[in-house]
């Protein structure tokens, strides 16, 4: 009899124990799940906030060769400098000026 009363607290404190351990990984388990949800909303943060910086950037780049090519243009008219001579443009400096003489 002693020995089934022992066997049988034994048993009530492995399933103590046993109920223990699996409140104990399902508290961990939760607790992983709301970092890694957390860890989610952050990597999503942060690359939409590369985005946005990397629209930002595009689109300044974008206006700086939008920018340089109009410039560009206007240097590189054409201006004729009168009806006997030829069509000299500004990009052509010293050059054009040694074709005239």
């Amino acid at each position: 009899m002693a020995l089934l009363i022992r066997n049988q607290a034994a048993l009530v404190e492995q399933i103590a124990r046993n109920d223990r351990e699996r409140l104990e990984l399902r508290v961990r388990s939760e607790r992983r799940q709301l970092e890694y949800a957390q860890w989610q909303r952050e990597v999503k943060e942060w690359g939409r906030k590369a985005n946005d910086r990397f629209d930002r950037i595009e689109g300044s780049t974008r206006s700086t060769a939008a920018n340089q090519e109009r410039d560009w243009l206007q240097d590189s008219t054409v201006i004729p400098t009168g009806p006997a001579e030829p069509m000299v443009g500004r990009l052509w400096g010293e050059q054009a000026q040694q074709f005239r003489s």
